[in-house]
């Protein structure tokens, strides 16, 4: 590829740019066909392929030898199974050829085939435009949170967080795993760090409820609190949105009433 730079692309077992290494002068292939990770992390990851390429000698190569299927049909169908077929023996996760060749998958008549390769190709298109927009209305949040933010240099009055707050830690009840501080009557929603989420800013839900029992010994904190994760992803904010308990992992911001 160094010496014979081209057009044409080379796929290999990667995924990471479709699974292209660079481009090249010449082409092995030109048609329709698949490709697949033979090892690694992502082995079983299927692309679908049309037009002239080439692939390396550790990329899987599938060509329809019959008019009954669809290549795209297949790539679809594939898409969802064939990560099944992945052998994880000896710490490294291969689909090879020999395995690939015994998948099984149903054939339909051809136009069913083409009116599902359809559907599924319009929601491929809408969901790579919702990540488009997802993705610039990201980068328009970023830019009007940070501009409005900034204070540097206006006329504000500034103040540390110890002089607008009081600060406090959760608690809970040792040792942790105890059955009797979870679940039950009267039992309330327990905020730790895995329900902080990157993001989604407000702590809507949680995987555990702390007892009744366990109430009195752990730390209360109402709707709209402000509460900052120590450990793990530490530095995550969300605010409380019911009453809850707080773990000891995360810190508990209050503002002073004047």
């Amino acid at each position: 590829m160094r010496d014979n730079a081209g057009n044409y692309p080379v796929y290999s077992s990667q995924t990471a740019n479709n699974g292209q290494i660079g481009k090249i002068a010449t082409f092995d292939f030109d048609g329709e066909y698949l490709t697949w990770t033979t090892d690694g992390a992502n082995a079983g990851t299927i692309f679908y392929r049309n037009g002239k390429f080439s692939v390396t000698n550790v990329c899987g190569l599938l060509k329809a030898t019959s008019n009954k299927i669809d290549p795209k049909f297949a790539y679809y169908i594939l898409s969802v199974n064939m990560k099944n077929h992945v052998s994880s023996g000896m710490g490294n996760p291969k689909l090879m050829s020999n395995v690939v060749e015994k998948i099984k998958i149903p054939i339909p008549p051809l136009a069913i085939q083409e009116e599902i390769v359809n559907i599924l190709d319009t929601f491929t298109t809408l969901k790579a435009e919702l990540e488009a927009e997802l993705e610039a209305r990201k980068k328009q949040y970023t830019f009007y949170r940070d501009s409005l933010l900034s204070f540097e240099g206006k006329d504000v009055e500034w103040k540390t967080l110890g002089e607008i707050s009081k600060f406090r830690r959760g608690s809970f009840p040792q040792p942790y795993g105890k059955s009797d501080w979870y679940d039950g009557e009267e039992a309330m929603p327990f905020v730790q760090v895995a329900d902080v989420g990157s993001n989604l800013r407000l702590v809507q839900n949680t995987k555990q409820k702390i007892s009744k029992l366990a109430q009195p010994k752990s730390v209360f904190v109402p709707t709209g609190t402000v509460i900052v994760t120590l450990q793990g992803s530490i530095g995550r904010v969300a605010i409380t949105d019911y009453d809850s308990y707080v773990d000891r992992t995360l810190a508990i911001f209050e503002s002073f009433s004047n």
